[in-house]
């Protein structure tokens, strides 16, 4: 969907323009686009990658300085206090910083020496190019290091789980590459679908992940997988009623593995798959077990969902009104007071099969909330329901005497694609439960509502989904939610505002509602020979600069709400509210700002 990138389609535009015409680099487009959201360590991140993938560029080595430079500048002050807090989460926040822009920072060294001892296992900084495919940059090493910064010490815990999870899987697998749900207390019919969900499991790890037993284990199970597909697209038998949980499940898998070993042959096996997948959909809404029908069920249309963001991902043309159509229904299952997504019915909850309706109360799982909250973070929409939604799900940790796999990687899932981490107490508990369910061999006990139907497999794929889900989701369009949701939970926002930037998108997605009061630090010049300009600006002055908006004080602090929005000013430390709902952007009230220097510490908090 392409709702979120008109909130800085603007510059984007101009950045795609420039770049046509001198030649740089995807990714340093992309990087300037990260500067001019005020996000400096994805910048450094990303013009490192271009640097090294075209070091013929004359240019890329001096940007990568200067974003480096600037990035410093505006860490620094919070790297020197993280590191005096001396606090085990602290350290580890500052390290992850420091190391993602820039490895060789004192800092990283010094966080490090104060971790040894309760990160016995914080693996070493790996090379910054290490495991990152433009599908998925934070797969592998670096984006597992950076884990240990969000998620704090239990996060090793989770790895050790992970790994043994891994390793129990490769040696389960069949010669033929798939993994047999009856040999591991599953019923048939349903193998293709498992052997998808330990497929996804394999490659949450990134393809440094993909080496020796796990990489063979992978490429057989690919293979596997698509020998199911049939003359019409679908992947998997058509045996049982629910057969487009197969397809949908080996669509995602596939499209993943293409994406991650790179390989161009998957994509007319691809293409076959979405085909079918967008034949299938009922006109209007989502998808059910079996093509058409009319009805249709938050489960599979969430499955699907993900299977075509997946299949995007890998090159395939996919039309936005399959995305349209499911977006449609899950707003039609959500509970407009509750927010609560129902699974067929609005607001009425997950749905349990009679054998286990008493064992596995419905009332004790989100799943299908955290189904709905996947599909509009994935299509970067409905930023506010999100939020809702989110709430609901970390409201609802894992429970011991309940366990719900199927949730547990849904709601980690959902949480990674509009945050870009999991709340970390429903993290904490989710290893916590997990670690009681882990059995000698390294597997999980096929012990939740659904284990009967795909067994340990199943069960151990699932969770190890659920616990790399911080690190395994890939950045989407809703990006604004993240610095929404750090809002909400009493964080602040940070930016920089260049003086010569004409604009800058906040990420934030402001509701007239929300009382916001912006803290300015830092001055700039607005013109040669000017001195320090702060947010209130300057007089006017006849024949001098002009400002950007009449009416209001030249090289002031002002606001709107997205490229087209009303224009409204902002004093520092005063309350103001935004003229209507949508993306937030800041500037400079200065027609011409090039020639401006300088910048100004922006922190913005929710007042009410």
């Amino acid at each position: 969907m392409g709702s979120v990138a008109g909130a800085c389609g603007a510059s984007l535009l101009l950045l795609c323009c420039v770049a046509s015409a001198e030649g740089i680099h995807p990714l340093a487009v992309e990087a300037m686009e990260a500067e001019l959201r005020g996000d400096w360590s994805r910048a450094v991140e990303l013009f490192r990658q271009a640097a090294q993938a075209d070091p013929k560029d004359p240019w890329a080595r001096p940007r990568l300085l200067k974003a480096t430079a600037r990035a410093m500048a505006f860490f620094g002050p919070e790297l020197d206090a993280l590191i005096r807090a001396k606090g085990t989460e602290e350290l580890a926040k500052a390290a992850t910083l420091a190391a993602i822009i820039e490895p060789n920072h004192s800092a990283v060294q010094r966080a490090r020496r104060a971790l040894g001892a309760t990160y016995a296992s914080l693996p070493p900084l790996p090379p910054e190019s290490e495991g990152v495919v433009a599908a998925f940059p934070r797969r592998g090493p670096w984006g597992r290091w950076r884990c240990y910064g969000t998620q704090g010490a239990v996060f090793a815990r989770a790895e050790a789980m992970v790994e043994r999870g891994l390793d129990w899987l490769v040696s389960v697998q069949e010669a033929n590459g798939e993994w047999n749900c009856e040999s591991h207390g599953g019923k048939p019919h349903f193998d293709a679908a498992v052997t998808a969900l330990a497929l996804r499991a394999l490659l949450s790890r990134g393809p440094t992940g993909l080496t020796g037993a796990r990489g063979a284990a992978a490429e057989r199970a690919a293979a596997f997988l698509r020998a199911t597909q049939d003359s019409k697209g679908c992947f998997g038998p058509r045996e049982s009623q629910h057969y487009h949980y197969n397809h949908v499940l080996v669509l995602q898998s596939l499209a993943e593995y293409a994406s991650t070993t790179d390989a161009a042959e998957w994509k007319g096996v691809l293409a076959g798959g979405v085909a079918y997948l967008r034949a299938a959909q009922n006109r209007g809404a989502g998808w059910r077990y079996q093509p058409h029908g009319g009805e249709s069920d938050t489960s599979v249309t969430a499955r699907a969902v993900a299977a075509l963001c997946a299949a995007g991902n890998a090159g395939v043309d996919v039309p936005d009104d399959a995305f349209q159509g499911a977006l449609d229904f899950i707003r039609e299952m959500t509970d407009s007071g509750t927010g609560i997504t129902g699974y067929n019915m609005c607001g009425g909850g997950s749905a349990r099969t009679e054998e286990f309706r008493d064992a596995f109360p419905a009332q004790f799982t989100q799943s299908m909330t955290a189904a709905g909250c996947h599909v509009r973070a994935l299509l970067g929409q409905d930023v506010a329901e999100v939020l809702r939604q989110t709430a609901l799900i970390a409201a609802m940790p894992p429970m011991q005497r309940y366990p719900d796999f199927y949730y547990w990687e849904l709601g980690a899932s959902a949480c990674a694609a509009a945050f870009g981490f999991v709340p970390r107490a429903w993290y904490a508990q989710l290893v916590e439960i997990s670690e009681m369910l882990l059995e000698a061999p390294g597997n999980i006990a096929a012990r939740d509502c659904w284990s009967s139907y795909g067994g340990r497999v199943y069960a151990t794929a699932m969770v190890a989904l659920a616990l790399t889900a911080p690190y395994r989701e890939a950045p989407r369009p809703a990006q604004g939610a993240s610095q929404t949701a750090l809002l909400v939970r009493g964080g602040a926002i940070l930016l920089v505002l260049a003086g010569d930037q004409r604009d800058l998108w906040t990420g934030l997605y402001a509701d007239p509602g929300m009382e916001l009061v912006a803290r300015v630090s830092g001055a700039i010049a607005a013109f040669d020979g000017c001195g320090p300009v702060g947010p209130d600006g300057l007089p006017a002055v006849k024949g001098g600069p002009a400002p950007r908006v009449k009416g209001s004080p030249f090289a002031c602090l002002m606001g709107r709400v997205g490229s087209d929005g009303k224009l409204f000013r902002i004093r520092a430390g005063v309350p103001f509210r935004v003229p209507e709902p949508g993306p937030l952007e800041l500037f400079v009230n200065d027609a011409k700002p090039e020639d401006n220097t300088g910048a100004w510490r922006i922190t913005i908090k929710l007042e009410k």
